[in-house]
């Protein structure tokens, strides 16, 4: 059986910022192969509509990545719980205007899941806001759990101009 799960947040706030940012964590090499896959067919999409590209940007994706990890780990469940928490993380490296979240899982194969998870997010009125949003910035994070799960965030920004 096949399932898919997916939510959306959107903060909108004005965020002082420093230029200091966590570590990356860094995604295994078919995982971040996933992440660029995400990353990928979003702005391909964005380019359907003649939206610019979204620049893929590290520190995003590691707070991404955190919480992928721990939605795949059970500590967290697949909603936007501690979303302010990882929108002032962010806010920490990028003076942002506003920041949306897209959450996904899927179980399909390695070779079908961004696909899948992306092709979801298109055909739901929230996720699609947020792909299609007034965003400059993203990053995507990608995990798996015992089961072979896949739990994918990707989190969108909108730079302070």
């Amino acid at each position: 059986m096949r399932s898919f799960r997916c939510a959306t947040a959107l903060l909108a706030v004005a965020c002082g910022a420093t230029r200091a940012s966590a570590p990356a964590m860094p995604a295994g090499p078919a995982l971040g192969g996933l992440e660029r896959e995400v990353h990928e067919r979003v702005n391909a999409h964005r380019a359907t509509r003649g939206l610019s590209a979204l620049v893929f940007d590290s520190a995003v994706a590691s707070v991404a990545r955190r919480f992928s990890a721990r939605m795949a780990r059970g500590d967290a469940p697949l909603e936007h719980v501690d979303f302010a928490e990882r929108a002032s993380a962010i806010g920490r490296r990028i003076e942002y205007s506003a920041v949306a979240e897209n959450l996904g899982l899927n179980n399909r194969p390695s070779a079908e899941t961004a696909r899948a998870v992306v092709a979801s997010w298109l055909r739901s009125p929230s996720h699609r806001l947020a792909i299609e949003g007034p965003f400059d910035v993203t990053g995507v994070g990608v995990a798996t759990d015992e089961r072979g799960v896949f739990y994918f965030t990707q989190i969108f920004v909108a730079r302070r101009r």
